[in-house]
């Protein structure tokens, strides 16, 4: 509703657009609204940002989330990857998106150095360090995935999924006492359902 407001105050701000866009994907990811409409509405709101952001990372970036999520668009998104980098090298949700991409085409070292890359300019982004985990645990670093998880709850203690991270590298290392352990102290019903299927 904020974004809208600044929205109506400013139609021609194109980073509130970009945030509109990700609020959307938001609400349908965690079922708020339709799937469909979510989707229609983040990818209308990027499509805005891009118009009136030609040159704005944020919005490549953007886009490069709705191709590579909602399209698996996987040349697209690349695309739209790079030429966020490219207009802002050491912009940290270009970098992280970019790793996520090479993570979904299986290289996971390039998405272990992008990821890091991005902690380089943010060290206190949770889901950063959660999707280090990831690529760490993709590339059988179950210690290195171990401690990243840890880094994340430590920011940020109340996430379901960071535990459910630090539960799965606790598996892969064969500590299950452990990893059941975290497993049941992880909040959200969703992701505890996930890690105790894992």
């Amino acid at each position: 509703e904020y974004l809208k407001e600044a929205l109506e105050r400013d139609p021609g701000y194109a980073l509130a657009w970009v945030e509109l866009s990700r609020a959307y994907s938001s609400q349908e990811n965690f079922g708020w609204i339709p799937m469909a409409e979510g989707r229609a509405l983040a990818r209308e709101a990027a499509k805005r940002a891009l118009e009136l952001g030609p040159d704005m990372a944020e919005a490549h970036a953007r886009m490069g989330k709705i191709q590579r999520s909602y399209d698996w668009d996987w040349r697209a998104a690349e695309a739209s990857y790079a030429r966020a980098l490219e207009l802002e090298p050491r912009n940290a949700g270009a970098l992280l998106g970019a790793a996520l991409m090479a993570g979904t085409m299986g290289r996971s070292e390039e998405q272990i150095r992008l990821t890091r890359r991005a902690l380089e300019q943010d060290p206190l982004s949770v889901a950063a360090y959660h999707n280090l985990g990831i690529a760490l645990r993709a590339a059988d670093r179950h210690a290195e995935a171990e401690a990243a998880c840890r880094k994340a709850l430590e920011l940020a203690p109340q996430l379901g999924f960071a535990r459910t991270g630090l539960a799965s590298a606790l598996f892969a290392q064969g500590r299950l006492e452990e990893a059941f352990a975290e497993t049941m102290r992880v909040p959200l019903e969703f992701w505890r359902l996930l890690a105790l299927a894992i």
